[in-house]
């Protein structure tokens, strides 16, 4: 059970929402700012996170609890890495908590890294806050949907969504997808983008594409186009975090980011 909840049931009840409205979405964005890895452990990235307050991007690498979290600044300068010490899928930042957390494989606990006010991770030794959440992927990188405080993975299999609450880890809702070609999608990545009636992306490798989808419906609001050179891959190296789709070169070890917003 996660730590502190009953302090924290009035904060996460109050919270305001500050999603972007679909109108001001860059559909067809071009290749930005790149976030090189300088660790060599592991091959797949599993995600992005951002720190708004801090300005601090962190990026983990899936497979084994000695890959590694690499920590960078606004710019993608390297600042920072530590091994995980768990084996890792999604990560995320909680401004809730002011915590890096993530989940890890297949058992999909959920565990905390504390952080300086700098930025930095402050103990690299991951704290469980919730113990096997009920998630059918075993690959699943899971996101924080943080204006309504709530768990989402993508469910390949019967192509849905799944909405998780954050309290118990109890599944909320199952909402299914109208995807015409689901077979190209990125089988365990689903992202929370902040976006209004676009809360969800979804990555389809083949036609270098992010649906963006409502969280209230699953109906596909917009679709973005990614260049024709974007490297997609078919499970993790995506990612989204500060206003960008991310996209991860595993032979590079870079993540290049695609402004939408």
């Amino acid at each position: 059970m996660r730590f502190a909840f009953l302090l924290l049931l009035t904060v996460l009840g109050n919270q305001v929402s500050g999603q972007v409205s679909l109108k001001k979405i860059n559909l067809k964005p071009v290749a930005g700012m790149q976030i090189k890895l300088t660790s060599t452990g592991g091959k797949n990235a599993c995600s992005v996170a951002w720190d708004p307050v801090s300005k601090t991007y962190y990026s983990a690498i899936a497979g084994n609890e000695e890959f590694p979290i690499d920590v960078f600044d606004s710019t993608g300068a390297f600042r920072q890495t530590i091994p995980a010490g768990v084996d890792l899928r999604g990560l995320w930042y909680n401004p809730e908590f002011d915590l890096l957390e993530g989940n890890t494989y297949e058992m999909h606990d959920v565990v905390s890294y504390e952080i300086s006010d700098n930025g930095l991770v402050a103990d690299a030794t991951p704290q469980v806050e919730m113990y096997e959440l009920p998630v059918a992927e075993p690959q699943a990188t899971i996101a924080l949907n943080t204006d309504e405080a709530l768990y989402v993975y993508y469910d390949a299999e019967s192509n849905k969504f799944v909405e998780l609450e954050t309290i118990e880890g109890e599944v909320i809702r199952e909402q299914e997808l109208s995807f015409p070609d689901a077979e190209n999608l990125n089988f365990t990545t689903v992202v929370y983008t902040g976006i209004e009636k676009g809360e969800y992306g979804f990555l389809n490798t083949e036609k270098k594409q992010v649906y963006l989808v409502d969280a209230s419906n699953g109906s596909t609001t917009a679709t973005i186009q990614l260049p024709e050179t974007a490297i997609t891959e078919d499970a993790f190296n995506f990612s989204f975090a500060n206003g960008k789709i991310w996209l991860f070169d595993a032979d590079a070890r870079t993540w290049t980011a695609y402004d939408i917003y």
